[in-house]
């Protein structure tokens, strides 16, 4: 009996010393912020899809000529605080490719079948965006209790040269830039 009184508390140990023998690390990670809100293009959530129709070549036969104009889209903002809404936003946009024709239009980065001598225009408003290949704002967007909402932006088929068919592919990046 005095054999296993003492083998029963060396037994525990052994087992409570096994359960210990894996051991972690765990990060937390945050931010405090003094500005924040909620953005959605659309309604939705990134990435987005802005599809254009499909044109004809003969449409896009020309250095300037422009088709297929898209349904508008537009970018929101919500749950703003006080300190936002009172100076509001803008977002800033711009692309990884622009085209090496005309720098003021998303390049036509489709991976195969592309179509030549074509980029993708954004207009916002009805204007067009002149990137000269950089990064422009959007107008400033108001927030009135906390939600705002920018002017509709849409994107068409501009042509730099005499356009062939095929697919066509471009992207934009967008950043919420507080004022």
């Amino acid at each position: 009996m005095k054999i296993k009184n003492l083998l029963l508390p060396l037994v525990a140990i052994t087992l409570s010393q096994a359960t210990l023998a894996d051991s972690g690390i765990i990060n937390f990670q945050g931010q405090v912020v003094e500005d924040s809100c909620t953005t959605a293009v659309d309604g939705g959530t990134s990435p987005t899809v802005v599809t254009l129709p499909t044109v004809l070549t003969t449409a896009l036969a020309a250095a300037g000529q422009t088709a297929g104009e898209s349904a508008p889209f537009n970018f929101s903002v919500s749950g703003c605080d006080a300190s936002v809404a009172a100076r509001g936003v803008h977002f800033s946009l711009t692309s990884t490719s622009f085209d090496t024709t005309n720098n003021d239009l998303l390049a036509n980065t489709a991976a195969t079948g592309a179509a030549t001598n074509v980029g993708i225009e954004i207009l916002e408003g009805g204007a067009a965006i002149p990137f000269a290949g950089a990064a422009n704002r959007s107008k400033d967007i108001t927030i009135a209790s906390g939600t705002g909402v920018s002017d509709d932006f849409t994107a068409q088929y501009k042509a730099t040269g005499v356009a062939t068919a095929g697919a066509v592919t471009a992207s934009m990046n967008w950043d919420l830039v507080y004022n």
